[in-house]
């Protein structure tokens, strides 16, 4: 069975778990912009192994499903299921200034999830809220570009499949209705790739489905 499939399977699990087993239960269905900071230095370069090791700030895409629940007072816990698609990075080779422009790796993350309710009234949420989970590397193979210099340029994948990942950050849920609302929410987010780790900013926008 392949990976996005056994992910679809979990994640349809844990939304039917916590409809039957709570009262009260949100969904939220997101986009995401993620602003994935600069890593590596020159200090990484190996000639002939890692010739690239700086990658330029970037961003990339993604879409998600999460769901929460009360939990005690103002506190709600939840999952989320995110899916990211792959974006253009620039990598630097310190030793001559070369740049390749790559396709970054395709990847989803399962957070469990926790949060706080700072304010809350009949129409506005604002909420504090974190996670912790894994990051999933969708794609295996080493991809070949041609550096600006015209150099053929290996790209491997980051050496774990499966890394830990963490976020932290704050939101704001507008309630339409009882069942319908909209939610914006902002993030800082780290994945911690084996060979080099990324931290970056994070902005979900989307729907939620209160009942």
């Amino acid at each position: 069975m392949r990976f996005k499939e056994v992910l679809s399977i979990v994640t349809i699990f844990i939304f039917l778990f916590s409809v039957k087993a709570f009262g009260k239960t949100d969904i939220f269905i997101f986009g995401a912009m993620n602003f994935i900071n600069s890593s590596g230095s020159a200090s990484d370069y190996k000639e002939g192994e890692n010739d690239f090791p700086i990658k330029n700030a970037h961003t990339t895409n993604g879409l998600g499903l999460g769901v929460s629940f009360p939990l005690i007072k103002n506190f709600f816990i939840g999952f989320e299921s995110h899916y990211n698609l792959g974006g253009k990075a620039i990598l630097e080779d310190p030793s001559d200034n070369d740049t390749v422009e790559i396709d970054t790796y395709k990847n989803s993350s399962l957070f469990l999830t926790l949060g706080f309710e700072i304010f809350k009234s009949k129409s506005l949420n604002l909420f504090l809220n974190g996670g912790a989970g894994l990051n999933f590397i969708l794609e295996k193979e080493t991809k070949i570009y041609t550096s600006k210099f015209g150099y053929e340029t290996q790209i491997l994948p980051p050496k774990s499949k499966n890394n830990l990942t963490g976020f932290g950050g704050i939101g704001l849920l507008y309630r339409m209705n009882d069942s319908i609302g909209l939610f914006l929410s902002s993030r800082y987010l780290y994945i911690s790739y084996e060979d080099n780790p990324e931290k970056g900013f994070e902005i979900l926008g989307g729907l939620n489905i209160g009942f």
